[in-house]
Formats: structure tokens, C-alpha cells, sequence
């Protein structure tokens, strides 16, 4: 499975980060306020199980280097993966690697509203700054739900005097793709 063809591009609102995944292009959009790199990483963990479902080597282009952390930890996940599931195959990554810098400043957190990133919200409060919260990673609603989910999960952490990050993806489509 073949990782390449980055691009970053600036849209009306928002700034795109996409790639080639698999013959699917795979764009992840934040606010223009926040810097983004043209880093690998994203494009690994979105590619890593369907690479190992269908058992094929990961490939990721050498212009896209990926965090060497990230490296070296993702063979402990896919063991992880394997063990709960053997259908999926643990492969070979083949990438380029540079140490990943903050671009921005503070401590984030994804969150979803629900119980887990709530609490991981709440234990963590003193450390994040931010929280994202992701439209189109694992279910797809239309824009005035996303809308008003953003407007009440942004007014929450604001209670705390953190702020909420919206960040758009196709990834679900992508995924689908191998159920």
C-alpha cells in the first residue's frame, strides 16, 4: 500500500493536508490559525490496519518522512492488533523518518463529548489547552449537526477556558473502503 503525492493547500477557511493512500486521496482540514506539516504520520496511522488486513507492505514517500517514535512504536501496535486479531497481518513500513517539533503551542486533546475523552478532559484539565474534535473520522453526519456538535462541545471547554480545535476528514470514507 503506497503512501505518496502530498500536498498542503490552503482552502477558504481552513488548510488541507492530503495524500494518496491506496489510490484514495485522504485530506484531513484545520483552521487556518493552526501551522500544519506535511509529515507522514496522519497518513500511517489512517493506512495502518487496512494495510495489515489486506497484508500488504506500507509504503510511504520519502518527501512525507514520519516521526521516528511513531516508527519504532507502530510494530508493538500492530502486534497488539494481530494478538485481538489475526486476521490482520503484521507488514513491513518502509518510510523516511524526521523528529517531529511542536508546531503550536499547548497540549491537546481529542474529543469526542463522550465518556472516554470526558474523562480523559476532566483528569487532564491543568495540561490541555486544546481539544480537537473530529468531523468525518469514524461516522459522517451532515455539516449543521457537525455545526452544532462544534458550538456545544466549543462552549463546554470554554467553561474551562480551553479551546476546541474542528478538524474535517475523509478518513471514514477511506476506511470504509475496507470495512
Amino acid at each position: 500500500m503506497k503512501i505518496g503525492n502530498p500536498e498542503i493547500k490552503m482552502l477558504a477557511d481552513t488548510v488541507e493536508v492530503s495524500a494518496d493512500v491506496d489510490g484514495f486521496r485522504l485530506w484531513y482540514r484545520v483552521p487556518k490559525a493552526y501551522q500544519v506539516s506535511g509529515a507522514g504520520d496522519p497518513f500511517l496511522a489512517a493506512a495502518l490496519l487496512p494495510a495489515m488486513l489486506e497484508g500488504e507492505k506500507l509504503e510511504i514517500d520519502p518527501g512525507m518522512p514520519v516521526s521516528p517514535r511513531l516508527l519504532e512504536h507502530v510494530s508493538q501496535l500492530q502486534e497488539i492488533h494481530h494478538c485481538w486479531n489475526p486476521v490482520l497481518k503484521i507488514v513491513p513500513i518502509q518510510a523516511s523518518t524526521l523528529p517531529a517539533g511542536p508546531l503550536n503551542k499547548g497540549a491537546f486533546s481529542f474529543f469526542s463529548g463522550g465518556v472516554d475523552s470526558m474523562f480523559t478532559f476532566l483528569k487532564r484539565l491543568k495540561e490541555i489547552s486544546h481539544v480537537v474534535f473530529i468531523h468525518g473520522f469514524d461516522f459522517s453526519v451532515d455539516t449543521g449537526t457537525y455545526q452544532q456538535a462544534v458550538a456545544r462541545n466549543s462552549a463546554f471547554v470554554q467553561g474551562y477556558g480551553k479551546t476546541l480545535i474542528p478538524l474535517e476528514t475523509n478518513q471514514y470514507h477511506f476506511g470504509y473502503r475496507y470495512n
